[in-house]
This record gives C-alpha cells, structure tokens and sequence, in this order.
C-alpha cells in the first residue's frame, strides 16, 4: 500500500521506501510499458527510466490519496514510453485497412484478457499507441492530438483501424478455433 508517509520517506531519499514503492509498483507500470513498446528490453528500459523520474520528481508531488500518486506515476510512464516511440518510430501509419466483419458476441465473451493483450502488442505502433492512450488510458482524441502532435481526424482514424485489425483476428481466430480462448 502507498501512503503519505511512504511517500514523504522516499522525498527524504530513503533507500529502503524507495525500494518498497519501487517493488510495488513496478509489475504494473511494466504492464503499461509493454503495452506501449516492443521488445521487452525497450519496455524495461522505459520503466526504469520512468523510476528515475518519479524518484527525481517526487518533491514535486502533493500526496492526497494512493489513487492520485498512481495517476502521476502512471502519467510518467506514458510520456516516458511516447518519449522513446518519437526517438524510435514513426508514430502513426497510413495504409488503409478494410473490412466489415463484426465479432459475435459469444466470441466476445469468450475472450481472455491475455488473448485480447497479446493481439493488441500485435498492432502496428501508431494504431497501438492511439488504441492504448484511447481506450485503456482514457484520453480524448484531443488530448492524443496534442501528445502525439496528429491531428484529431488522424487519432480517430488510427483509432477505428486498430479496431478493425482487432475483430479481424478475433473473427478469424474465432473460426478456426472455435472460441478465441481454445487456442
């Protein structure tokens, strides 16, 4: 558990709070991480990149609830990976990808959250990173605008082509599977 004094330990630079904070944090933001980047190596390399920062930083914050220092961390750990996708990759792609099939609902609901991870790592970076910062961490088209310098029409757009990417593999895998999660 994060509280106030752990936090105002780790601002008085105490190794051992900051190892505390550190270990319980650090399987969920590598989640967030690996979300955004491939290879793993990149992903680790943005975690502890984000820990130098929150640790640089932690002065900066007013602890109010363990809730509100995850949303600040968490904050840290996006731009830090959308820091190194700009360093590396081009953020957004172009080509256009159709198709209209819908995924049923029974295969839906069938679905395991590590089957519908391991599709979305499978997305090409910008359809990712705009299908990441919309729908898992709940930014707006603008808000996406303005961290990835794209217009609106782009982030929905690569938003919508993330999405049909998605069914297309969960339609697919769905009939050659039976169910998405017999695979």
């Amino acid at each position: 558990m994060i509280s106030a004094p752990l936090i105002q330990e780790c601002k008085q630079q105490n190794a051992r709070a900051q190892r505390q904070l550190f270990d319980h944090l650090f399987p969920w933001l590598m989640g967030i991480c690996n979300r955004y980047l491939t290879p793993t190596s990149a992903a680790e390399d943005a975690v502890m990149q984000s820990f130098l920062k929150i640790f640089q930083h932690i002065n900066t914050f007013q602890y109010s609830t363990e809730a509100a220092f995850k949303q600040w961390c968490k904050t840290i750990v996006v731009n830090t990976c959308l820091m190194e996708l700009r360093k590396t990759q081009v953020l957004y792609a172009i080509s256009d990808i159709t198709t209209d099939e819908t995924v049923p609902n029974q295969a839906l609901d069938k679905l395991e959250l590590s089957y519908l991870y391991q599709l979305i790592t499978t997305l090409p970076t910008g359809y990712r990173t705009v299908f990441n910062l919309y729908c898992v961490e709940g930014y707006t088209h603008a808000e996406i605008s303005e961290l990835l310098g794209i217009s609106e029409g782009t982030s929905k757009s690569q938003l919508a082509k993330a999405r049909k990417i998605l069914q297309s593999s969960i339609t697919k895998n769905n009939t050659i599977y039976g169910t998405a999660n017999q695979r």
